[in-house]
């Protein structure tokens, strides 16, 4: 209960820090941005850590997080310095809002408490990628400056987008909580974070709905419909536990089953219970999407389909889970964006032209209008920035959230850089309807989105300047679209009621209006995908890199069996077959998506029309969503896995964000909605009955998963990871403890080596203290084509330092690689088959430092 405590008061002092200065930032939201401020506080005081500490003026230890906090404090005093931004206006607003304020401290508190009781009784920090997240926690917490240690490759830094894991490290060492307790501690508070961040969003989209043009409104009105908000983003399932259920239960058809076609959904015989008993049933929920080759054959590795409520169910702390709270901060703070009145940004001003009649000899003309085109564009960015909430100050700070999120999980970067992007276009949109093919304000739009880029880039350049990706190209989707039952089972409760939405939007607006600018859409977006296959097609055999990649697939004996003899023609044609077998979920994205654009073109946003601002904001979250999911039907990243499977995984992650939120708005919309029509009234109260009946489909995998993840909230409830470690492994455990105790800094402590999602390399992931060689699968993702030069020898020198190396041998191998201790323990015994008379090479080199009954420590003698 006290690290409990500890660790909640840590991040509550870190939310009040920042409040101030996201109550400035955030003028124009209904709660000024309360439930964000703690995701914002902790992103602060994070980056001034981690940025004053890898130029060297700050270390990496409890007085630089102090002084960072100070920092921060400092930030937000300027901010309230004067005016309507003054401590009293603060108090004033505290004071009128004390229940809205009351009511987020409620739900976080609930969030965090629930959570961290459902993780006691399932600690465990093993298996999955758990192991890599310790490792990397421990790693920073061992490391005196940034880029931080990597426990799995001594010598290196992490190469990885570790800031989430610096902010775990800093609740850590200000809570003053054990690491094995801090990872559990974390996820609960991450889940609380989000679950406050999607309110905050939520709130603040209603409560524009409820109180139409009044900026400040008097009133906490709407919060059930805005509980929607976290509801629909972190606790709901997919439909596939549905299913799983009905199985379990015996009441599903196997014909049923198999047109789903969900990897070994149906292969075990039904229980007769409503919860299903089959070992890791629910993490079938995670790849409900099952792509078959030319033959029918299901491939190798699937796309993952992962949500949040799955992550946090597993439990892991990866940087797509790390990085949602600060998702919720960059859309809530385009939400801010669109809300903002403008302040001179484009007022009366002309993009830059060089129409302008010639005054003189060429080389005066050119020179005169390079200088007029470059005063033009500094004048526009310059009113752009002047025209930013918070101006100067807050466009670094948009930066910087927006930033962050690269650094958080460099694939979020992109996408809500375009959202808020879009979002100052909706702002910038002039009175009237769009024109139909070019939004009048495209050039500021593209300048405001470049300047927020490259400045959200150089913010975190240290980052970059070590970081090395997997991902190498763009490629195109093939033969893998997502059949529409599958993409239904992930999606299907968002798409209704964004369709329920789109409806009654549409009649609002006028369904003949609205009906011929989305069929002006449609050939778009039905013709690009299939263009960029095409450009794809032609460029891939022309290009060096692409002949080589055509020849390794075409290499491929599976590829071979399929293909193999077949023309180019014929090839084409074995790719149009299967396109068109399965065309469902590319039309009904291409239809949703020109629907969407439809809309919002239509929209006729005014300087103080709040509500069509909020209706614009939604449509982009939605819009964007249907693009990020239409993307991956057509291409992909080319990674270290070769498939579609990541792009799906990262593409699908942030569009449920975006439809939850969507939906959550929509919902609350079609409530607020009147009208004298007695048919639409009847049609009004049939869809809530469908999205009730949708809502509850998706809290089955909810209660079910949860309860079989818990196993049944039965046993010994800890929150500390390594528990477990103590019960099966208790002589390393005990080792653990001694080296945590008694070895200071972060010398290389070898022990052997394993695959990766193995039990090896424990010690390093447990301590933080580096090893040689760790998950050499992890460590080839990371390092991508350098993996060869950083690891050239490792493998070898640790084979031979176990199995033979003694006497002056094995201590200048040791030197070689500075190994400074040597791991003897079980696993090692049992890989390298060190019999008493082999050990008794390190007795004889080596200064024995720890033993217990199955482990023995060794310390290199001398420098």
């Amino acid at each position: 209960m006290g690290e409990l405590l500890r660790w909640w008061i840590a991040i509550e002092v870190i939310g009040l820090v920042a409040w101030p200065l996201g109550w400035r930032l955030c003028g124009n939201l209904a709660d000024r941005g309360y439930g964000l401020s703690k995701a914002l506080g902790l992103l602060l005081v994070s980056y001034v850590l981690w940025v004053t500490s890898s130029f060297g003026f700050l270390g990496n230890d409890l007085g630089s997080i102090l002084a960072s906090l100070l920092a921060v404090a400092a930030c937000s005093a300027w901010a309230l310095r004067r005016g309507d931004s003054s401590w009293a206006a603060l108090r004033d607003w505290m004071r009128q809002y004390r229940r809205l304020i009351f009511f987020n401290e409620g739900l976080f508190l609930i969030a965090f408490v629930a959570w961290a009781i459902f993780r006691a009784y399932d600690p465990a920090i093993a298996g999955t990628e758990k192991p890599m997240e310790f490792a990397f926690l421990n790693g920073i917490l061992r490391s005196d400056r940034f880029p931080p240690l990597d426990p799995w490759l001594a010598g290196y830094a992490i190469s990885y987008y570790y800031f989430g894991y610096v902010m775990l490290a800093v609740l850590v060492r200000l809570s003053g909580v054990a690491s094995a307790v801090g990872f559990n501690l974390g996820v609960a508070s991450w889940f609380a974070l989000t679950a406050l961040g999607a309110f905050s969003v939520s709130y603040n989209l209603i409560h524009g709905i409820r109180r139409e043009g009044e900026r400040k409104p008097r009133s906490i009105r709407g919060l059930a419909f805005a509980l929607l908000g976290p509801l629909f983003v972190a606790v709901l399932g997919n439909l596939e536990g549905v299913f799983e259920v009905l199985h379990a239960r015996g009441l599903a058809p196997e014909a049923l089953l198999r047109w789903l076609d969900v990897k070994d959904l149906g292969t075990t015989p039904p229980s007769g219970q409503w919860i299903p008993t089959d070992n890791w049933w629910w993490w079938r929920a995670s790849r409900v999407i099952q792509d078959r080759d030319l033959l029918g054959r299901s491939i190798g590795v699937q796309p993952i389909d992962e949500f949040p409520f799955f992550s946090f169910l597993l439990g892991d702390m990866h940087p797509h889970v790390l990085a949602l709270p600060f998702v919720l901060l960059a859309i809530g703070l385009g939400l801010n964006l669109v809300l903002h009145a403008r302040q001179g940004v484009m007022a009366g001003s002309q993009p830059p032209t060089l129409s302008d009649p010639p005054s003189a000899v060429s080389g005066r003309y050119f020179t005169s209008h390079v200088s007029q085109l470059a005063d033009d564009v500094l004048h526009t960015a310059w009113n752009v920035v002047d025209g930013w909430p918070m101006r100067v100050p807050g466009f670094a700070l948009y930066a910087l959230a927006l930033g962050g999120l690269g650094f958080l999980n460099t694939w979020d970067f992109p996408i809500y850089l375009f959202l808020v992007t879009a979002a100052f276009a909706v702002r910038e949109m002039d009175n009237g309807q769009w024109a139909p093919w070019i939004v009048r304000p495209l050039p500021t739009t593209i300048l405001a989105g470049g300047l927020l880029g490259v400045l959200g880039f150089l913010l975190y350049l240290p980052f970059y300047l070590g970081f090395s990706s997997q991902a190498s190209g763009v490629l195109p989707n093939l033969i893998f679209p997502t059949r529409l039952n599958q993409f239904g089972l992930m999606f299907g409760t968002f798409l209704v009621v964004l369709c329920l939405w789109f409806t009654m939007f549409s009649a609002e607006m006028g369904w003949q209006p609205v009906l011929r600018r989305s069929l002006r859409w449609l050939p778009w977006t039905l013709a690009a995908p299939i263009a960029v296959m095409g450009m794809a097609a032609l460029l891939l055999p022309i290009t060096p890199a692409g002949q080589a990649f055509l020849r390794g697939v075409f290499s491929l004996p599976e590829v071979q069996e399929q293909v193999g003899g077949a023309s180019v023609a014929e090839i084409l044609a074995l790719v149009a077959g299967a396109r068109l077998r399965t065309p469902g979920t590319s039309l009904l994205l291409a239809i949703g998506l020109a629907w969407a654009l439809g809309l919002i073109e239509g929209l006729r946003i005014k300087v103080e029309g709040w509500r069509a601002r909020l209706n614009g904001y939604v449509l982009l979250m939605a819009g964007t969503a249907l693009l990020l999911t239409f993307a991956v039907e057509w291409v992909y990243l080319k990674d270290t896995f070769g498939v579609r499977m990541n792009t799906v995984f990262k593409f699908y992650y942030q569009a449920w964000v975006l439809m939850a939120l969507a939906s959550a708005y929509a919902v609350a919309h079609i409530g607020q909605w009147t009208t004298e029509d007695g048919l639409w009234k009847v049609i009004r109260r049939l869809w809530f009955v469908v999205i009730a009946a949708l809502v509850g489909a998706g809290l089955v995998y909810t209660v079910a998963a949860g309860y079989s993840k818990a196993n049944g909230f039965r046993g010994e409830a800890t929150l500390d990871g390594l528990a477990y470690l103590r019960r099966f492994q208790p002589d390393d455990a005990a080792a653990i403890a001694w080296l945590q105790a008694n070895v200071q800094g972060a010398p290389v402590v070898l022990e052997a080596p394993g695959g990766s999602y193995s039990q090896f390399n424990r010690i390093s992931m447990a301590t933080g203290l580096p090893t040689l060689l760790g998950w050499d699968g992890h460590e080839l993702q990371w390092r991508g084509d350098r993996y060869g030069e950083v690891t050239a020898g490792r493998p070898e020198a640790i084979d031979r330092i176990y199995r033979s190396a003694k006497g002056e041998e094995l201590l200048e191998l040791m030197r070689r690689w500075d190994i400074e201790y040597l791991y003897v323990g079980s696993l090692e015994r049992e890989k390298y088959r060190l019999t008493p008379a082999a050990l008794s090479r390190f007795e004889q080199a080596l200064w024995k430092v720890y033993e217990n009954e199955t482990v023995r420590i060794y310390r290199r003698p001398g420098p």
